[in-house]
């Protein structure tokens, strides 16, 4: 072999030792750009589930303090309690349970887990809110005032425990990263 075979030998493996260097830098800057684009959507997922969390949450507060308001008026102002009162009252809670539901359903189909668990906490304050317009709408009869007032501790309950269990909620919130 010549001195200019063997220099273009050289040069043809050195290009191709380029070319390949080329070639796997390019594919690890794709793959890098890849996961970064996987990283950032599963973080957008995961902010856009936690906003859908923090408005069940909000929804619950709304039910919460619909029913602690007038279990409250029951039990320190009872003359207060009267028909207005009470169809503000069903006219708050009709329109808070729907929006309620709707938030659930965008955390259902996301984190079926976290449904779960949001789901208990709405069936506890919707069971307690029930008890509580059932209680309402039988006033005037004689016990009915009194049952609306007992229900005042465990609407307060709620109030005390809702900010633990969003906390909770916003820790346990996860979205299933996607390959």
């Amino acid at each position: 072999m010549t001195r200019t075979e063997l220099t273009l030998a050289v040069a043809a493996v050195a290009a191709l030792a380029a070319l390949a260097s080329a070639v796997i830098a390019g594919t690890v800057a794709l793959m890098n750009e890849a996961k970064r684009r996987r990283d950032a959507r599963h973080a957008e997922e995961l902010k856009e589930l936690r906003a859908w969390t923090a408005q069940v949450f909000q929804h619950l507060f709304e039910l919460q303090h619909e029913t602690e308001w007038i279990t409250w008026h029951a039990l320190h102002h009872p003359q207060t309690v009267d028909r207005k009162m009470i169809s503000a009252y069903e006219a708050a809670v009709h329109a808070a349970f729907p929006k309620l539901l709707g938030a659930m359903a965008v955390v259902a189909a996301v984190d079926e887990e976290l449904f779960t668990s949001l789901k208990q906490q709405a069936d506890a304050l919707y069971d307690l809110e029930g008890r509580v317009a059932l209680a309402a709408i039988s006033i005037p009869e004689d016990e009915a005032l009194a049952r609306l007032a007992s229900m005042n501790g465990p609407a307060r309950g709620f109030y005390e425990a809702l900010p633990e269990r969003l906390a909770h909620a916003m820790r346990e919130a996860k979205v299933q990263p996607q390959t």
